[in-house]
């Protein structure tokens, strides 16, 4: 093993392995009936039915929408034949490019052959949409990663299980591959738990409101229902929803100020010393946490489209460059501390490097 990983064909092979996981677009689902429209220059608010008719049996339907807005929103409805309200999607809209979908499921699910109508409500729109209706949601990258992330952590648990019964003592740099195996193993299960933290923010803000479904949640979006588990019928106030956006993305940067304080402290370094393994994992998920507010810079700057920022920035009422120069702010200070972690990781890594391959080692009660 060690020698393998010494070879650059090796890891340029695990490289590509890992592209082709994530890259590689998977077959995605024909959508039963599309709504296409370009607004402009003058505000729409007009209302578009198309008829959908289902060619197999599903108990779930989904939506998807790309859109490029200027201004305005839209609403998204599913009625029956008979024009009975099914279920509705209102997506939060911003400037900016945004691609989202939801899937719904309802009563007893759509038997092949029944005829919907997919209506779209425009609110003084301008910009581009389309909207698909499909049945099927295919895989999405959040799943294919979730699994990935678990076939690499069961890895690196067969690594600890194997290893502490011939050795009685946790991997350490000294033991070079196997310490590494083990921390680039968990290291996905921790952006594993970041999706849980994430929506625990909103679910704890929705909580405080009172606009919190515990039957609809989905925290990991396999089941693409509303992922924090929103009620029906509540309405709240622009701040609340204010709060509600940012409370995602806040709390995991909030617990990375938190495990960045209990690290620094003299528990924490006493206990990293003792453990080197726990200290590359905690400082990893320290990193990860603090730098994920990048996230929100790229939505800032359009590069990419994030409902929880656009929903903050609609809802906050405050000038745009306010938000930007405090978002600005806060992530220059964050990229700072994730640097400083950095440094420690890699200081870590040359002390693996450097003591390669541990030799046969007695260890007593002090390696345990």
């Amino acid at each position: 093993m060690p020698a393998l990983k010494k070879q650059p064909i090796f890891r340029l092979a695990i490289l590509c392995v890992l592209a082709a996981w994530f890259l590689v677009p998977l077959p995605a689902p024909k959508p039963v009936t599309s709504v296409e429209a370009r607004r402009g220059p003058e505000p729409s608010s007009t209302v578009r039915d198309s008829l959908a008719r289902l060619n197999r049996s599903s108990a779930e339907v989904t939506f998807r929408l790309a859109a490029e807005a200027e201004r305005g929103g839209l609403s998204i409805s599913l009625l029956d034949a008979d024009g009975k309200l099914l279920l509705t999607w209102a997506p939060p809209l911003a400037q900016g490019q945004m691609q989202d979908s939801v899937t719904f499921s309802i009563g007893e699910g759509f038997p092949a052959g029944s005829a919907y109508f997919l209506r779209v409500a425009e609110r003084d729109f301008v910009g581009t949409y389309k909207i698909d209706t499909a049945q099927q949601r295919g895989v999405t990258l959040w799943q294919r990663f979730l699994v990935l992330a678990v076939a690499l952590a069961v890895m690196a648990a067969v690594v600890v299980v194997g290893f502490r019964p011939a050795k009685g003592r946790w991997p350490t740099p000294a033991d070079g591959w196997s310490f590494k195996a083990v921390w680039f193993g968990f290291v996905p299960l921790l952006a594993v738990a970041y999706p849980l933290v994430h929506e625990s923010g909103h679910a704890i803000a929705l909580l405080l409101f009172g606009d919190l479904n515990w039957s609809r949640n989905d925290f990991l979006g396999i089941w693409g229902l509303p992922h924090a588990g929103r009620a029906l019928g509540v309405k709240l106030s622009d701040w609340q929803e204010a709060v509600v956006a940012i409370a995602g993305p806040g709390l995991p940067i909030l617990i990375g100020y938190l495990l960045l304080v209990l690290w620094a402290v003299r528990f924490g370094k006493k206990s990293r010393a003792s453990a080197p393994l726990l200290d590359a994992l905690w400082s990893t998920m320290i990193a990860l946490y603090l730098f994920s507010i990048v996230g929100w810079v790229l939505s800032a700057l359009g590069l990419v489209s994030d409902s929880d920022y656009m929903g903050f920035v609609i809802h906050i009422h405050a000038p745009l460059w306010v938000v930007r120069l405090s978002l600005g702010l806060l992530t220059c200070v964050n990229l700072f501390l994730v640097a400083l972690i950095g440094r420690h990781l890699w200081g870590l890594r040359r002390q693996a490097v450097q003591h390669g391959p541990a030799t046969e080692q007695v260890c007593g009660k002090s390696c345990t």
